[in-house]
């Protein structure tokens, strides 16, 4: 498996295709709340199990560098056929503050040292971790609804690519942006032009 863009464009239009499913069946919030992002990473892990039975799927994953650690990354999947690691940060765009909380966990996820000093943790309990694992994903999954001038900021750089590069966030790798609008799901009202799921990718080996 390459877990390359068309992989990753599979991942996210299955999400939608959950989230299509649901609307056209019950809306599930009242007034302007949103959608919670929990939502996003559930359906991303289910997509991920689908494909990887032998996975290890794990939510809200102690992100343990050293022992005084107590961060968590929403969404950690073990391949070990693969050799592979995707760690998953989900978010919803809903004000200000997000786009640089959201670069702060990029920037944990991606850093290759980082999970080095992860897996030499976790190994103090799973004999071996650390040699089972040279691959990792850093995935980005969010929504945003463009209906206030910093949201459609946000969509607008991912649009064009480089919503990483603005605003002194400053990340240069090389990843993916992918986008799924709902422009054609009628169950959104006139909000269906506004919603917008989001993803970035990076690659990377240890």
């Amino acid at each position: 498996m390459n877990f390359d863009r068309e992989f990753f464009e599979e991942i996210l239009k299955e999400i939608r295709g959950h989230y299509v499913n649901v609307l056209s069946k019950f809306y599930p919030t009242v007034g302007n709340r949103g959608f919670t992002e929990e939502n996003l990473t559930v359906a991303c892990g289910n997509a991920f199990a689908k494909r990887f039975p032998e996975a290890v799927i794990w939510y809200e994953f102690p992100f343990v560098t050293k022992p005084t650690d107590s961060f968590h990354v929403d969404l950690a999947i073990f391949i070990p056929e693969e050799r592979h690691l995707v760690l998953v940060e989900s978010k919803r765009f809903s004000e200000r503050g997000k786009d640089k909380e959201c670069t702060r966990d990029f920037k944990r996820i991606s850093d290759p040292e980082n999970i080095v000093a992860l897996l030499k943790e976790y190994s103090k309990h799973n004999e071996g971790i650390v040699n089972k694992y040279d691959k990792v994903t850093a995935c980005i999954l969010a929504d945003v609804w463009t209906e206030s001038k910093f949201k459609w900021e946000v969509y607008k750089q991912w649009c064009d690519k480089n919503f990483f590069y603005n605003n002194e966030r400053d990340i240069h790798v090389n990843g993916k942006y992918y986008i799924e609008d709902f422009n054609d799901i009628d169950q959104l009202g006139v909000g269906k032009n506004n919603y917008h799921m989001l993803m970035f990718t990076h690659k990377y080996s240890l």
